[in-house]
This record gives structure tokens, sequence and C-alpha cells, in this order.
């Protein structure tokens, strides 16, 4: 323990600082989020100066000492006991938790989204990770990131370094990929549905996936399907998905199924609702619509709601992810569930079982029946 203590309050404890935050390597920390610098500054005093089952700092404390915010310090606490460095008890206090230093690390690189997938991939391997004891650190990439600036931080790192990379950019997770194996650090990629993103890859079936909600959607009667590209076709995943869709309409002879393509970022509600009047106006509009996204089926139904067309009884929807609001939506969305717990398993024991993983490991959704698909109706 360093000699300068937070006071008598917290006897041992380094001194907490506002200037010792800012003292943080500025090329880092300008980049980074108040959150994420008062998690490295905490992570810092954790690793250098505290000892296993020793009491940390509470929470006031930290926001009267930073002069942060709540919300900031919170944050900050909460990263890192999910990464295993300290264990919250209420209402006995914050306490260190310290690994052995021959645990495997898994260091998670993941964009700073909003994307309910990702962060549902990131609390179940958080939790698995603690679970098993296993050190995990999370790393934000943040738009216009450079591999060669992601990387430089683990160029001193351990020889069981492991890399987690999930939701990545394509372009950016292959410069990461290359420089990391030229290290010899094992990566697999989650959700990057690309070459040359990783040593493995671990993510959904869509094809399978497609198949499901198909198999679904013309047992209820359907033949008139449009398929609702709401997210970025740049994407592996979406590209996938459109093209299962388009074998499944070939195979099928399903001759009024039709791809509705739509910008990034515009499927929203006003769009949305007068692109589906031309649709609809249409000489054979579809009666179902099958979403890649839940996001999209979300818009849609909020579109035919303002139309006055009811769901599923004369419009099916379908969508595919099962987001958390899906089962909440009215009606309830019919979707296909992404293997959230299984892709975060597989991405864990390929990370740290001895053997090198290769290849990549498709793993095949849920089809979760509600209340927005329904037989298909008359049809003129």
């Amino acid at each position: 323990m360093k000699d300068n203590d937070a006071g008598k309050d917290h006897p041992g404890l380094p001194t907490l600082s506002a200037a010792g935050l800012d003292r943080m390597d500025k090329s880092d920390a300008g980049r980074m989020p108040l959150h994420a610098r008062v998690r490295e500054y905490l992570r810092g005093i954790i690793l250098e100066s505290c000892q296993d089952g020793e009491k940390f700092y509470p929470e006031p404390f930290i926001i009267e000492q930073l002069g942060v915010s709540q919300g900031t310090a919170r944050r900050a606490l909460t990263d890192l006991a999910h990464e295993g460095l300290l264990v919250r008890k209420v209402p006995s206090g914050t306490f260190v938790r310290k690994r052995n230093a021959a645990t495997k690390e898994i260091h998670i690189i993941m964009p700073g989204c909003d994307s309910v997938f990702l962060m549902g991939v990131l609390e179940h391997v958080l939790a698995r990770c603690r679970a098993q004891g296993i050190p995990a650190r999370i790393h934000h990439a943040g738009a216009g990131a450079h591999g060669a600036d992601l990387v430089r931080p683990f160029l001193s790192a351990p020889d069981d370094l492991r890399i987690l990379l999930l939701g990545v950019q394509q372009n950016l997770a292959r410069s990461l990929y290359l420089q990391f194996s030229r290290r010899g650090i094992r990566v697999v990629n989650v959700d990057t549905l690309a070459e040359n993103c990783g040593d493995a890859y671990v993510g959904v079936d869509n094809a399978d996936g497609i198949r499901q909600g198909m198999e679904h959607l013309v047992a209820l009667g359907h033949k008139r399907i449009l398929l609702l590209v709401n997210e970025p076709m740049t994407e592996g995943n979406i590209q996938a998905r459109v093209d299962e869709f388009k074998a499944v309409v070939q195979a099928l002879r399903l001759a009024g199924a039709t791809v509705e393509c739509c910008r990034r970022n515009v499927w929203r509600a006003l769009w949305a609702k007068s692109r589906l009047q031309e649709i609809l106006a249409g000489p054979k509009p579809p009666t179902a619509i099958f979403a890649v996204s839940d996001t999209g089926a979300w818009v849609t139904l909020k579109a035919l709601a303002d139309l006055d067309v009811p769901v599923p009884g004369k419009m099916s929807v379908l969508g595919f992810d099962d987001d958390r609001a899906s089962a909440y939506m009215q009606p309830a969305l019919s979707t296909l569930a992404q293997p959230v717990d299984h892709i975060a398993r597989r991405a864990i024991e390929l990370l740290v079982n001895d053997a090198h993983p290769v290849g990549d490991e498709l793993l095949p959704p849920t089809l979760v029946v509600r209340e927005s698909t329904g037989p298909a109706p008359r049809v003129r």
C-alpha cells in the first residue's frame, strides 16, 4: 500500500483527486468518455495499490474527490465489478478482488453503440467470466478508431491475453486481427460476419433463421411476403439474411415475395408510414412483412397502427433478434430469438481452451411465436 492515504475514513488507500485523473495519458483519455477515464484511473489504483479483500472507496467519496456525477461514478464502479476487480456488497460496501496473475485475461473490444443484441452478448460474456473467475476488460472502439491505437496498450500485455471482438466494424476488425495475430494473440470474433476478422467466428445462423421464419409464414398461408431490409446491406449478417430469403423464395416459387431495401437510418415512423401506404396501395400488396431486425419490425407495427391496418388480421409482422422490448409491443412481436447465451458461452470456450480455434460456428436461432403473426387474409 502507498504511504499517502485518503484520510482517516479510508486508511491505506491512495489519495483520490481530480488532478490525478487529469494526469492520465492524454492521447488515450482525450478519446475516452468521462466514465471510462474514471474507470481506468480506479483500475490503476486497484492493480497497483490494493490488496485482495480490501474495502474500496464508497461511491459518495469518489463523487466528492473527483468532482464527477453519481451516474459517472456508478458506471465506472459497475464496469469494474463486471470485470471482477470489485465486489459490491449491500450494505457492507465495495471490496477489492485480485486475481492470480496466471489466469487468462479476456479483453473485449466493441463499439460504443446502443445495440440491444451486442449489450446482451456482453452481459452474458461478463456473467460467465465472473462465474469462471476469468478477468475481463472492456475497450470501446469509438467512431474513427484506428487499429494501431487500439493495439498499442496491449504491446506489453502478458502472453495469456485473449481478445474478443464484439460487433466491431469490418475494416477495423480486419486491422485488429492482423496486428494481434502477428503477436500470437488469440482472437475470437462475434457478430462481424466477414473474412479475416478473427481466428474463429461465433454468431447466429442467419440462413436457418430465415428458413424458420419463412416456413412459419408459409404454413399460415402467406405467399406475398415482403422482406424489409432496414439495416445496412454492407453488414455480413444482413446480406446473409437477404440471400437466404431469395433462395427460399426461388425454391418455393413465391412469385409474390419481394425485398424492400431502406436507406440506413431512414426507416423511421413517418417515412415508414408513407412507404407502407405506397406498398399497400399496389396491385398485389403483401400479407406479411418479415423485417431483418426487430427494430424494423417495431417501426412497421407503429406505421401499420397509424394506418389502421390490423395486425395480424390484415398484415402479419415477423422480426429477427428477439430484443427484450419485442415481447411488450402491441401486439407482441413474433420473431427469431438470437442464441445470445450460447454465443457468449462458445466465444469464451474458444478463447480459453488450449486448442487453437478455427472456422465459423453458426448457432441456430429459435422461432418465438407471439401475437403479430396469423393466418393470411383472403387476397384480391
